[in-house]
């Protein structure tokens, strides 16, 4: 069976939290056709569930973004023959990544658009309105391919399924939030995939936050401190090997890989 998987980074698998001894090989090692995390010197130590799949003897391709957002996974979806693929399945990422995330005319990400796009200041209730927008541009995106594609809540849960019946009907939400079982001891906040400190675009946008998002962001900083005290050995972090296997338990008992 011929498999696509699209997503951000955690479509690729387990990363280890050390820098990469060995380059690009990881790369080619999981076969992963776009990938781009080498360049902030980490590495993949398992491919996650696209490795389990090849292991059952599936053709997989893996399209991982670290750091992408809904949009650059639809973009990708949207470009490609999907009739050639069995299945397609899609990692769903936070929707505001949308707003500094957009792709240039050469498919190169535009951090200029964080500035373009932001009032003086960011409040909370700036990030629920763009985080409505986002989901529902996404998915609207996502209607327009007119095929089946799976959807997994990774690094943020999916929008619910109402939603994802009326905007999208072809797609399939199949794994409602990773995190349910990745960390299942703790309760993620709703708003759990805030902007990061990479690059200065992003400092200079995160300078622009009031109080209110200020009061968000922390609660989402804690969680993820949470996070990592949990998986200590993983980067960012990301679902280990552990948590992949799980997600592929699911998509056999639910019976998602059946013709």
């Amino acid at each position: 069976m011929k498999i696509l998987i699209v997503g951000d980074s955690v479509a690729a698998g387990e990363y280890s939290n050390q820098a990469s001894p060995r380059g690009k090989e990881h790369k080619k090692k999981h076969g992963i056709k776009q990938f781009t995390v080498e360049n902030r010197g980490l590495f993949i130590t398992h491919g996650g569930l696209g490795q389990y799949l090849r292991e059952e003897w599936h053709d997989v391709e893996i399209i991982s973004m670290p750091g992408g957002s809904n949009h650059n996974s639809i973009r990708h979806l949207s470009i490609r023959d999907l009739t050639k693929y069995h299945k397609v399945f899609l990692f769903w990422t936070g929707p505001v990544r949308s707003l500094g995330y957009i792709l240039n005319s050469e498919g190169k990400v535009d951090e200029t658009a964080w500035r373009a796009r932001t009032a003086e200041s960011v409040t909370a209730e700036n990030w629920k309105d763009w985080h409505n927008r986002f989901t529902l541009e996404a998915l609207q995106e996502l209607g327009k391919l007119e095929h089946e594609v799976y959807l997994i809540g990774g690094q943020e849960q999916l929008p619910p399924i109402w939603m994802c019946e009326m905007f999208a009907p072809k797609a399939v939400p199949l794994v409602y939030d990773m995190h349910s079982f990745c960390y299942e001891t703790l309760k993620p906040p709703y708003y759990r995939d805030l902007v990061t400190s990479y690059t200065r675009e992003q400092r200079w946008f995160q300078s622009r936050f009031d109080e209110s998002m200020l009061d968000m962001n922390l609660a989402a900083l804690d969680y993820w401190d949470k996070v990592r005290e949990l998986h200590p050995e993983t980067q960012d972090p990301h679902p280990d090997r552990a948590d992949h296997r799980k997600l592929f338990e699911i998509i056999l008992k639910k019976n998602a890989l059946s013709l």
